[in-house]
């Protein structure tokens, strides 16, 4: 039909819209469009097949497989609509992958992901490994040494060694720094010290070599003998061996993993990127500064975090697009906003330990060296007028410097408070050797963001525009610094345009091809919850429906009718400004008890209003405590909301009954969300007596191995963290029913560096209350462990089971008697100890063609692919899935350091048997350890969905989520003493309960 005979509206609207399409075809704007699916302009509809849109209430609509409807996004090939089907939405490539899609004879569950590792090319077959030998002997005094001046060779047997391992290995690595210029040049620029041995890639010679050098004290000084002679350190080398990467000996592979990242540090300096601890920047790359909402403005570097890793297919390069937030306030102004709030509760010494409470560990950035430290503590007794002795390196002399004179004559920096007199302070770090470091507050400046960055939702939705990077801009990243790298390791290679001359050539090269695997998606799960009216609702979750939160206004707020808590005494507390706000709180809690058919459970409210701050508020609730209410509800105000939150967690914890507490900020149920908000707050207080909002369906855990429904299964999750005083908080969480939706929960401080004694009788608790609330013996127990040191784990993970299987089972064995006769009979329960890892490089793509996509949640990596480590079992799960358009997930690591449950048994009788039946047996062996592992995967995915705060999954296991809240609760808010007191005096049924429930959630 010809425009010019339509009506003129009909005519308009009809060019408006093809505008609107041509303009989405080519810049990606606007609603649906035709059957193409590409979005239409302005005045475009997000309308089926041609035109028409649909603006139901799901925001299902558009195209075939578009969204319309409102609150729809637009400009992409899917048809996503704006409001209303109509509007300019957010243009590009469709943000989610399709669950339809297959790979090439592959099941539709199996999916092709890239990954962030890319391959090497070894240039050198053969390693050389020496052996070490010194003279003076490591580990001998001043005195030891001057018997062996005098003595002849052979005549003195040296009986005095040095206890201390730490400083004899202190004492190889400041005697290697005399003789590492000269080994260098006879061996390798590449060579690697591993304190009894030196790896090389280059075979010097078929013999010993011997390297002398003058000996220097701590100062730097030339220590000489009584005759005035300097002291010589002799360093022999000794070849001992070769190797190649294929050698399983774990010393050398690490060695040869030293001298691999050595490598890639060396392309690293010799490329365009600067260094900032371990992670390397581009010159290019921009300081971000965002200022929004009267907001402290952050400045944003992005850069990349590389290393070498040992992985099955050999060594890999890992690559990943990392970003660093930085305030811009100095330290010095955060540590007067801290005085300022502190100083009229603390004053002299109680001020200082306060202080240094707030900001142990706080992460540090000096700009005049662009390095990162964590500060020990804050010391008010220096300031930058004291003097501290100085060696110089270039004569030798020592003298006495201020601060002030030190950062002007070596930096360069000026310090302003130098002018002002009442600036006292200074951070204070304690290294690993002993030595003393101070830094001056005003030349430093706090790493992260605040909790007022975190809270403001404005604030963080931009600022994630800058931090989270979607998967195809991720890749694109990672490629450049690639092939920056590569084109740097040809030119050293080739002896190109670098500033020095390279006679040698490194031991590596890179390949730009990333390394690609195959991922399962796990699931699709059952969700089991109860709607208002008392009726059973199945809510299935998969691929690209991760979670129910929409769902939950239709739901009930507890689970089952065996869940029979109720809640009697009910202690309201709020602002004297706030006591309207608090009666409309405790109304709506009755009206919406009532509608979600729980009001015979919900009691009476009882309202206290304080006038005054943060102390009155602690008079008044340690005077209410002694009423003993069931639940505290505060209404913090607005002002001082942060100091009332921390004053009513410390009461309500550190009380010898463990009070439940809920918090709701008096802003947020002011407008028209306060409902919603006291809705959440109900279920919040019901989880925390232990009530269950939904269950999962676990019938697939019911078939060997695991079989739940027939042997009883405790799943325990552990967590520890450094607490106040240098004590060690170790937290437990285990489940104590077949749904693995009930728990009992456990806390400690232990003193010391080893908290592994504490973690075995935290075990044997869990294992106690599991049988005294099922009446039955334990027959397997599977842990989830978090909070162990990478480069430890292997240490932590022996000693921890060893300690387990035998103090754990022997506590038992006192409490019950009967078991020891049982456990002879059936065998002591089997026990699959798991590592969690959450802050991971690892990062895995999803290709569906040529197009890249964040990974479906539930996308799980087994252990037998070319990635996997060496020294573990370990798979990787992505339990949660990343906003479509920003960001991509992130994996979590699970390490298998010990596994009686799912492991599979290789011994078998293989004598006199065939090649073909001796292949067929080992092809059956490693399919069933396949099939095992993904059954682990799998409790462990349907695990992630049982944290009750969050109608979805999260990145760990719900019992390791648990006890790591617990240790994040405990090391804030609870002083320092035996926090066993506070749960472990239990005097009737009902305190057991709540000792027992999550009051730290």
């Amino acid at each position: 039909m010809d425009n010019r005979k339509r009506p003129r509206n009909d005519r308009n609207r009809h060019q408006q819209e093809r505008r609107g399409y041509s303009q989405g075809y080519s810049q990606g704007y606007g609603g649906g469009g035709n059957r193409q699916e590409y979005g239409g302009g302005r005045g475009g509809r997000g309308g089926y097949r041609r035109r028409h849109g649909d603006n139901r209430r799901d925001e299902r609509g558009g195209d075939r497989r578009g969204f319309g409807g409102r609150g729809g996004r637009g400009g992409d090939r899917r048809g996503f609509g704006g409001r209303g089907g109509r509007g300019r939405g957010r243009g590009g490539r469709d943000p989610r992958p399709d669950e339809m899609f297959e790979e090439k004879n592959q099941p539709r569950d199996i999916c092709k992901l890239e990954t962030n590792y890319f391959n090497i090319k070894i240039n050198s077959q053969k390693f050389v490994l020496y052996s070490v030998e010194w003279f003076p002997p490591i580990g001998l005094d001043s005195k030891d040494i001057e018997e062996l001046d005098e003595a002849e060779e052979g005549e003195v047997k040296i009986t005095k060694l040095k206890s201390d391992s730490l400083t004899e290995e202190r004492e190889r690595y400041n005697r290697w720094r005399l003789h590492r210029r000269d080994v260098e040049k006879r061996l390798s620029a590449f060579c690697v010290f591993r304190g009894e041995m030196v790896v090389s890639h280059i075979d010097a010679t078929n013999s010993s070599l011997t390297f002398e050098a003058e000996m220097k004290n701590a100062e730097g000084k030339v220590e000489k003998d009584e005759q005035g002679r300097p002291r010589m350190s002799t360093l022999k080398l000794k070849k001992a061996r070769e190797f190649s990467t294929s050698d399983v000996d774990e010393k050398i592979l690490t060695a040869f993993q030293q001298m691999a990242n050595l490598s890639l540090s060396r392309y690293l300096r010799k490329s365009t990127f600067k260094r900032y601890q371990r992670i390397f920047y581009s010159n290019d790359s921009r300081e971000i500064k965002l200022d929004y909402d009267n907001i402290e403005p952050l400045r944003l570097f992005s850069g990349y975090k590389a290393a070498m890793v040992m992985c099955q297919k050999g060594p890999m390069l890992q690559i990943d697009s990392i970003t660093k937030v930085v305030r811009t306030k100095t330290m010095r102004e955060v540590m007067n906003d801290l005085i300022r709030e502190l100083q009229g509760s603390y004053r002299g010494k109680r001020l200082e330990e306060e202080l240094s409470a707030r900001l142990q560990n706080q992460c540090i950035m000096t700009m005049y060296n662009t390095r990162m430290y964590k500060i020990d503590a804050v010391k008010m007794d220096k300031s930058v007028r004291d003097t501290f002795e100085i060696t110089d390196r270039k004569t030798g002399q020592t003298r006495m410097i201020s601060f002030i004179e030190y950062y002007t004559e070596r930096w360069g920096r000026k310090i302003a408070d130098a002018i002002d007199r009442n600036a006292r302070g200074m951070l204070y770090l304690k290294r690993k050797n002993g030595e003393e470091t101070y830094f001056v507050p005003e030349l430093c400046y706090p790493s992260g963001m605040t909790d007022s960055h975190r809270s403001n939702y404005k604030f963080m939705q931009k600022f994630a525009q800058f931090t989270k990077v979607p998967a195809q801009d991720r890749m694109s990243r990672i490629g450049r610094m690639l092939r920056n790298l590569v084109d740097t390791s040809r030119s050293l290679n080739r002896g190109g345009n670098v500033d020095e001359k390279e006679e040698e050539k490194p031991p590596i090269e890179f390949r730009e091809k990333p390394q690609e695997v195959y991922g399962r998606v796990l699931g699709p799960h059952q969700i089991l919850a109860m709607n208002k009216r008392g009726g059973q609702e199945k809510i299935s979750v998969h691929k690209l429906s991760n979670n129910w939160n929409m769902r939950l206004k239709d739901l009930g707020l507890i689970l089952f009718k065996e869940n029979r808590i109720k809640i009697n005494r009910i202690l309201v507390v709020c602002s004297a400004r706030d006591d309207r706000i608090a009666r409309e709180v405790v109304d709506t809690a009755n009206r919406m008890a009532g509608q979600f058919g729980i009001g015979d459970r919900w009691g009476r409210s009882r309202i206290s209003a304080i006038r005054g701050g943060a102390r009155d508020w602690m008079e008044t609730l340690t005077k209410e405590m002694k009423t003993l209410p069931d639940v505290v509800i505060a209404v913090l105000p607005d002002r001082e909301n942060e100091r009332i939150y921390k004053v009513v967690k410390e009461i309500c914890m550190c009380d010898t009954k463990g009070f439940i507490s809920q918090c709701i900020k008096a802003k947020n149920v002011k407008g028209k969300r306060s409902t919603v908000v006291i809705a959440n707050s109900i279920k919040q207080i019901f989880n925390k007596f232990g009530v269950e909002s939904w269950r999962i369906g676990i019938s697939e855990l019911n078939n060997p191995p695991l079989r739940l429904n027939k042997l009883p299964t405790a799943i325990i999750g552990i967590d520890t963290q450094p607490g106040r005083g240098g004590q060690i908080v170790v937290a437990f969480c285990c489940t104590t029913n077949s749904h693995l939706s009930k728990y009992v929960n456990h806390i400690k401080r232990v003193e010391g560096d080893s908290p592994t004694k504490s973690i075995a009788e935290g075990v044997a608790y869990c294992l106690y209350k599991f049988m005294k609330r099922n009446r039955s013996t334990v027959r397997q127990y599977i842990i989830y462990r978090s909070g162990i040191p990478d480069g430890l784990v292997k240490e932590f993970v022996r000693n921890e089971v060893k300690e387990i299987r035998t103090t754990s089972m022997n506590m038992l064995k006192r409490r019950f008697p009967n078991l020891a006769g049982i456990w002879d009979k059936e065998g002591i329960p089997k026990m699959t100890y798991v590592v969690t890892m959450k802050r991971i490089p690892t990062r895995f793509i999803l290709r569906q063609g040529e197009a890249k996509y964040s990974p479906f949640p539930g996308t799980y990596i087994s252990s037998f692919e070319e990635i996997s480590s060496t020294k573990f079992r370990e798979f990787h799960l992505v339990p949660s899935e990343a906003h479509p358009s920003q960001g991509t997930a992130t994996p979590t690591k699970f390490l298998i350091g010990h596994d009686d449950i799912f492991g599979v048994p290789d011994e078998h009788k293989l004598e006199g048997m065939s090649q073909q039946h001796i292949q067929q047996h080992k092809s059956r062996v490693l399919q069933q350890k396949k099939i095992n592992e993904r059954f682990l995967a799998l409790l462990t995915h349907k695990l992630c969905f049982m944290y009750s705060n969050w109608a979805g999954s999260v990145r760990i296991p719900s019992v390791l989520m648990y006890a790591c809240k617990q240790t994040q609760m405990f090391t804030k808010f609870v002083p320092v003493k035996d926090v066993a007191e506070c749960f472990n005096t239990a005097k009737s049924e009902k305190e057991d309960h709540m000792r027992e429930s999550m009051p730290y959630i």
